[in-house]
C-alpha cells in the first residue's frame, strides 16, 4: 500500500457531500468543525483536502447519516463534467473501450487513494478498482459504493441513455440499500467480492467497441495532455516504487510488465526502471517477492487449489509456479500449505 502522508484529494467531491447533507437538514458547519475540516477548504474548484481529514469527516458523518444512502446520492449527482478535464476527455473519447482505458490511466487525478485497471479477457472487458492506501472501513466502503453508482450513471451518459447489461462485484457487504442496486436496470451486482478491497466491472467486449456520439480527436488530445500533467503532479508527491508495488500486488491473472506500468505513467520503460533504481528498488525483485507473498496468502487461506493459484498469479504453466515457489520457500506449494495447516491445528 502507498504512503498516505502526502496524499490529498480534489475537494469538489466533498463539497458535493456538504451540499447534499445540508439539503437533508444536517448542520454541516458543526459537523465539519468536529472533523477539523474547514468549509472554506472546499470553496475553490481546484482545492484539495488530505486523506486524514476525509477519514475524520466520514467518521462524523456516519454518526448522523446513512452512508449507503449518501453514497447513492453522491453517485447519482455526479456527471462526467464533475471530473474536470478527465471528464472532458471521457466525453470526447472515440469508444467506450477508449474511455475506460483513459479513465484507468488517469484515475488518480480523481481519487488518488484508488487505482483502476482495465483489460480484455475471454470476450469480456474488465475494469478493477482497488484501494492504493489503507483507509478505515467506513471511508473505504463509502467511496467504493459512490464510485460504483457514479460509474453506472456516467457510462449511461456516454452511451446517450442506453442501458448496457453488465456484472459488478463489490467487496462491500450487502446492506439495506441492496434493493436500490436491484433497481438499476442492466446491472447485476454481487456483494462480498473476496479478491480485493474495491470493485470489479465486467462488460461484453462487443459493447465497448461502437463509436461514441461526442467523439472529438482534437479535444481528446488536449484533454489527455492536461490529464498527464495532473497525474505527474500527484505521483511526484509520493514514492513511485509504492505505486508500482501496489499495481503488481493487485494484478490478477496477468502480471503487469515494466512496459505496461511505464505506459500507464506516460514514461518509457527505461525511465521507470531508472527511477525505481533511484529509490533503491528492482522491478524484478518486487515482482518475485509480491508473487510469493500472494501465493503464501492464497495457500494459507485454503480456498483455491495449487492450479487455481498458479493461474490467479498469472502463470501460464503451473509447473513454472511450482518451480518459482520452491525456489523461494524451499518446498513445493502443496507441502508448504500442509505444513501451515498442521501448525494452525
Amino acid at each position: 500500500m502507498s504512503d498516505r502522508q502526502h496524499m490529498s484529494v480534489p475537494a469538489r467531491y466533498y463539497a458535493r457531500v456538504a451540499e447534499i447533507l445540508d439539503r437533508q437538514g444536517t448542520n454541516i458547519g458543526a459537523l465539519f468543525a468536529r472533523a477539523q475540516v474547514p468549509l472554506s477548504a472546499l470553496a475553490s474548484p481546484d482545492a484539495e483536502i488530505g486523506l486524514d481529514q476525509i477519514e475524520r469527516l466520514f467518521a462524523e458523518i456516519s454518526q448522523e447519516a446513512d452512508l449507503g444512502d449518501l453514497a447513492f446520492a453522491i453517485g447519482e449527482s455526479l456527471k462526467l463534467s464533475s471530473h474536470g478535464i478527465l471528464g472532458y476527455g471521457l466525453l470526447t473519447s472515440p469508444t467506450l473501450d477508449y474511455a475506460f482505458r483513459l479513465l484507468a490511466r488517469y484515475f488518480s487525478a480523481i481519487l488518488p487513494m484508488f487505482r483502476l485497471r482495465y483489460r480484455h479477457q475471454d470476450g469480456m472487458a474488465e475494469a478493477v478498482l482497488t484501494a492504493s492506501v489503507r483507509m478505515s472501513p467506513i471511508c473505504l466502503n463509502f467511496h467504493i459504493e459512490a464510485a460504483m453508482i457514479a460509474w453506472y450513471w456516467e457510462v449511461r451518459e456516454l452511451l446517450q441513455g442506453e442501458e448496457p447489461r453488465f456484472e459488478v462485484y463489490l467487496s462491500t457487504p450487502p446492506h439495506a440499500a441492496q434493493h436500490r442496486y436491484d433497481a438499476m436496470r442492466g446491472m447485476t451486482c454481487h456483494f462480498g467480492w473476496p479478491m480485493a478491497a474495491g470493485m470489479r466491472v465486467l462488460y461484453p467486449r462487443d459493447l465497448v467497441k461502437p463509436k461514441l456520439a461526442l467523439a472529438d480527436s482534437s479535444a481528446l488530445k488536449i484533454a489527455e495532455q492536461r490529464c498527464a500533467e495532473a497525474v505527474r503532479r500527484i505521483e511526484s508527491r509520493g514514492s513511485l516504487a509504492d505505486w508500482v508495488e501496489h499495481m503488481v500486488w493487485d494484478a490478477r491473472d496477468e502480471m503487469p510488465t515494466l512496459e505496461n506500468l511505464a505506459e500507464a505513467m506516460n514514461m518509457s520503460p527505461r525511465t521507470l526502471d531508472r527511477r525505481l533504481k533511484e529509490e533503491g528498488r528492482s522491478f524484478r525483485a518486487m515482482t518475485n517477492s509480491i508473487r510469493h507473498q500472494r501465493a503464501c496468502a492464497l495457500l494459507e487461506a485454503g480456498e483455491l487449489s495449487v492450479l487455481e493459484i498458479a493461474y490467479e498469479l498469472g502463470y501460464a504453466d503451473p509447473a513454472n509456479f511450482t518451480r518459482a515457489f520452491r525456489k523461494q520457500a524451499g518446498c513445493a506449494p502443496s507441502v508448504w500449505a500442509s505444513a501451515q495447516a498442521g501448525s494452525n491445528n
